[in-house]
């Protein structure tokens, strides 16, 4: 099987044209993009990460800080929920330059 990927996305939205979407790189040469990234990304956008459909008792996380020191090294993203659960979320890229 190829580790590369042919078809383009689309994003198809309601009552309007669907949209074919660029490919970027992510990682390796000409890629802009770093775990950094990743993790702005899901900090401010807690609701890309699909935590209700892991247990909805986590939904509607509200960011509270990334890279948090501990004891065991930095917390990438520490969200809380509305009833004050913890949730840490760690990020990493599918493959990081060497």
């Amino acid at each position: 099987m190829s580790d590369k990927q042919y078809a383009r996305p689309l994003l198809i939205r309601t009552n309007q044209p669907s949209i074919e979407l660029e490919r970027v790189p992510v990682s390796g040469e000409g890629s802009n993009y770093d775990e950094n990234f990743i993790q702005k990304i899901a900090f401010e956008h807690p609701d890309c990460l699909p935590v209700t459909e892991i247990d909805r008792t986590y939904e509607d996380l509200i960011p509270v800080c990334m890279e948090l020191s501990t004891d065991a090294g930095p917390l990438d993203i520490l969200y809380v929920t509305p009833k004050g659960r913890l949730v840490i979320v760690e990020t990493k890229l599918w493959r990081n330059p060497a």
